[in-house]
C-alpha cells in the first residue's frame, strides 16, 4: 500500500495525472483490491487527498464495480477506459470551442495534464504560461509545449500576469476540485488570472471532467496542505466549464 499512498500523497503532479498513475499501480497489482486488503486500499483514496475528490471518485465506482463481482483487474481496466474517454472527450470539446472562436493563443497556469494534452490537440501555437510559484511548475509545462512541433511557449512572472493575459486570447485553466454551481479549487494565482481576463473581455476556459466533481465545501477542502498552494476560484469569473458532457456554463 506504500506506492498507493505515495502517489496520493504527491504534491507536483496534478489530479488527473495522479489519477493515471493509481490507475497503472492499480492494474500492475489487482491484488491491492483482493477482499482482505481492499478496504485499506478505498481508504487510502477516500481519505488520502481531499483536495484531490478525484480518488474518492475511484474509491466509490471501484467499489460499486467490484461488488458486481467483476474481478479486480477487469474492474480496473474498465474504469480506467471509462476515464480516459472522459478525458478524451474534454479534449475535444474544447479543440471544437478552440477552432469556434479561431483561438490561437492562450495563457494558462501549473501543469495540468488535462490543458496540456487539450492544448496541444488545438490549434493553438502559442502558450503563455505564468511561472506558477510556489512549485514553478509553469516553467515544466512551457517545456512540454515547447517539444510539441509548432508550439511555441513563454514563461511569464507570476508578478506579470496581466502580460500574459494581454498577449493571450483566451484563459485555460484545469481544476484539482469542481464545486458545480460554485466554482473550483486551482492553483494559487488561478483567481487573479481569471479575473483579470474577465475583466479584459477574454473568455476563461476550465477543462474537468466530472471525475472531480464533489458534494463536499471549499474550506473542507481547502485547508492543512492546500494552504497558500491552492485557491477557490469562483463560477462568476468562468465563460466555460468544459467537461466531458454536452454544455458547460457559458459567458
Amino acid at each position: 500500500m506504500q506506492q498507493l499512498k505515495q502517489i496520493v500523497g504527491d504534491r507536483q503532479a496534478g489530479a488527473a495525472e495522479l489519477l493515471g498513475r493509481v490507475f497503472d499501480l492499480l492494474a500492475r497489482q489487482p491484488e491491492l483490491l483482493s477482499p482482505r486488503r481492499r478496504a485499506v486500499a478505498l481508504r487510502i483514496l477516500r481519505e488520502g487527498r481531499p483536495l484531490m475528490p478525484a480518488f474518492a471518485v475511484l474509491a466509490d465506482r471501484l467499489e460499486e464495480t467490484l461488488g458486481r463481482g467483476l474481478p479486480a483487474a477487469k474492474a480496473v481496466e474498465k474504469l480506467r477506459r471509462t476515464w480516459r474517454e472522459s478525458e478524451q472527450r474534454v479534449g475535444r470539446r474544447f479543440a471544437r470551442e478552440a477552432e469556434l472562436r479561431s483561438l490561437s493563443s492562450v495563457a494558462t497556469i501549473s501543469w495540468s495534464s488535462t490543458v496540456r494534452h487539450a492544448v496541444s490537440a488545438s490549434r493553438i501555437v502559442r502558450v503563455l504560461v505564468l511561472e506558477s510559484q510556489p512549485g514553478g511548475e509553469g516553467i515544466r509545462t512551457a517545456r512540454w509545449f515547447n517539444r510539441r512541433p509548432g508550439m511555441r511557449a513563454e514563461v511569464v512572472p507570476d508578478g506579470r500576469l496581466s502580460q500574459a493575459v494581454e498577449a493571450a486570447q483566451a484563459v485555460v485553466m484545469g481544476a484539482d476540485a469542481v464545486f458545480p454551481g460554485r466554482g473550483i479549487i486551482n492553483k494559487v494565482g488561478s483567481r487573479d488570472l481569471a479575473a483579470l481576463a474577465c475583466k479584459a473581455g477574454k473568455p476563461v476556459y476550465v477543462l474537468a471532467s466530472t471525475w472531480k466533481y464533489t458534494a463536499r465545501r471549499p474550506p473542507e477542502v481547502l485547508s492543512g496542505e492546500s494552504e497558500g498552494v491552492f485557491e477557490f476560484v469562483p463560477l462568476a469569473v468562468v465563460s466555460r466549464l468544459i467537461t466531458e458532457s454536452p454544455g458547460g456554463r457559458r459567458s
